[in-house]
């Protein structure tokens, strides 16, 4: 495993799956006689058995390149540098009834020197209390091969592209299932020990209108000449909180315990990781 990847899953490890909550969710939401919505007249287990379909669906991924070109903004390389413009492109492709609520990403870029010595993020974009608005990027392609390497289920194979995804989780493709305008606010950024980017996105505007969105998110990369090749990684989450699960179980969730109602609670997330080499070679 890369560097890269590799610190990365050290600071963010694969969610544990979760079969034998789900099994007892399911097992004692049927055993509930609470009411039933008027708007839905499944079972309480027969709407758990929904909900897992959906979580299991949804998808959240980088795309499989990242955008790298010189500088071309106002920064001024140090003597001995160059600065470089990466930019890191996402989608996410939730399945409920509405779109996530929060959005975290974190980046890490390496070099196979001691404490990653040479490179170094000047700048982060968005900046905290920016808006960052959804981009028409359906002609990308995913990056789904690091999550295969994990060891990590995925519905869709690797090379799989924005579109492509798109229509088999909503249906017919159709302009109406693909959002451009989805706005969200930076919440938080960070600059982790100089090599690590991290990113958190608040719930979007219009929220019960979100489909698939996709986003771009962007550093400003410092490399002193002959610090050699520099690869990157990534880790992306995006999870929804209880307003969902409230919205649509009714206060079952509130009776279960221990670790069924944590999971609930933390708001079952989708996870995806990146992987990128050879970035940029001085």
């Amino acid at each position: 495993m890369a560097k890269a990847l590799s610190s990365i899953i050290e600071i963010r490890p694969p969610l544990v799956p979760g079969e034998a909550l789900w099994d007892a969710a399911i097992l004692q939401a049927s055993r509930s006689h609470g009411p039933r919505r008027k708007s839905d007249a499944a079972s309480s287990g027969e709407r758990m058995r929904r909900f897992r379909e959906m979580i299991e669906q949804e998808l959240v991924s980088f795309h499989d390149a990242l955008i790298v070109s010189p500088h071309k903004g106002k920064l001024k390389p140090r003597q001995g540098t160059e600065l470089w413009d990466i930019g890191i492109p996402l989608t996410l492709f939730p399945k409920r009834d509405r779109g996530f609520t929060r959005v975290e990403c974190l980046i890490e870029f390496c070099n196979e020197k001691e404490g990653n010595a040479g490179i170094r993020i000047v700048r982060i974009f968005p900046q905290e209390r920016d808006e960052v608005m959804a981009q028409a990027e359906m002609g990308a392609h995913l990056e789904l091969k690091t999550k295969a390497k994990l060891g990590l289920p995925s519905p869709f194979d690797p090379g799989s592209s924005v579109a492509d995804v798109s229509s088999m989780l909503y249906g017919k493709l159709e302009t109406a299932h693909l959002t451009y305008k989805a706005i969200r606010k930076c919440v938080e950024t960070e600059i982790i020990r100089g090599s690590q980017a991290r990113w958190r996105l608040e719930d979007a505007r219009e929220p019960e209108r979100i489909a698939a969105e996709s986003h771009q998110l962007a550093v400003v990369l410092e490399i002193e000449h002959g610090s050699g090749p520099v690869e990157a990684a990534g880790y992306l989450q995006a999870y929804s909180d209880t307003r969902w699960l409230t919205s649509s179980m009714g206060s079952l969730w509130r009776d279960f315990a221990g670790k069924l109602k944590s999971l609930f609670q933390r708001g079952v997330p989708a996870e995806g990781y990146g992987e990128w080499e050879n970035i940029i070679t001085p």
